[in-house]
Order: structure tokens, then sequence, then C-alpha cells
């Protein structure tokens, strides 16, 4: 519970420099900054690590919901979404369309954040499914036998 709870703060922090890094570079891309910097590699692989530590803490969120009972077809929806992410990350410069090229960021943006947004609500999700189950199973079925009795 500790490591999924860890893993969706990592993905939401990691998301939000990932997008301020991104925001910023469109930014300058537009004209509005002027920070050459900017299109150093460096900064580029800044803002990957940054979407892979997002894509690492949605596969660990979603492993884990995965593997308990009731949220198994949220986490494989997460581990799919997982492994999309840097396939699209990675295909990206070679999908810009030359009538719509803000299309292909767009899509890169609502893809990061949906992954952000996916492993938040799958983290919400796991928290409220496994204290039902440790709790049962903590107290060997006590409660239920209680409940059953009144």
């Amino acid at each position: 519970m500790v490591t999924v709870r860890i893993a969706s703060w990592v993905a939401r922090l990691a998301g939000t420099l990932a997008l301020l890094m991104g925001l910023f570079f469109w930014s300058v891309e537009l004209g509005w900054l002027n920070a050459p910097l900017v299109f150093n590699h460096t900064y580029i692989n800044i803002h990957i690590a940054f979407g892979v530590l997002v894509t690492l803490a949605l596969l660990v969120v979603s492993v884990a919901l995965l593997l308990t009972r009731g949220g198994r077809i949220l986490g494989a929806i997460g581990v799919v979404y997982a492994l999309v992410v840097p396939i699209f990350g990675e295909l990206q410069l070679s999908l810009y369309i030359s009538g719509a090229p803000w299309l292909v960021p767009m899509i890169h943006l609502l893809i990061g954040v949906g992954a952000v947004g996916l492993a938040q609500n799958s983290g919400r999700r796991y928290n409220r499914l496994k204290p039902a189950t440790t709790q049962n199973t903590a107290s060997g079925g006590r409660a239920e036998k209680a409940q059953v009795a009144r």
C-alpha cells in the first residue's frame, strides 16, 4: 500500500514537472520566450526522464491493481497505457502533419496528462479496495461473522 502511494506521488510530481518543461519548450518554439538552451539535448533528456518516471509509476500502480481483486480491468488498462506512452513519445517526431503542426504535440500532452490521471485514479481505486481485503483477512473474517450474528 505504501508503494502504491509513493508511486502515485511520483507520477503526480514527475508529471507536473514534465508538463511545465513541455509548456516552456512550446513557449520558446512559438517565440513567446527567448531561451536557446531549451533546444539543448540535456533539457529534452530531462523531460524524457520525467516521462519515464510517470510511465514507471503508472506501471507499478497498475500491476498492484491488476493483482487486486476488483481492480483487474483498470489495472490491465493501465498496463496497456503504460506501454503506449513511450511508444508514442518516441514516434511523435516522425508523425508531424504538415497542415497541423500543433496536432502531434497536443496529442502528446493529452497522453501524458492521461497517464498521470490514470495513475491517480488507479491509486485511489487500489486504496479503496485493498484496506477492505486487508481488514477482513487480518481479523480472520470475524467482522463478517459479527455482522451476520446481528
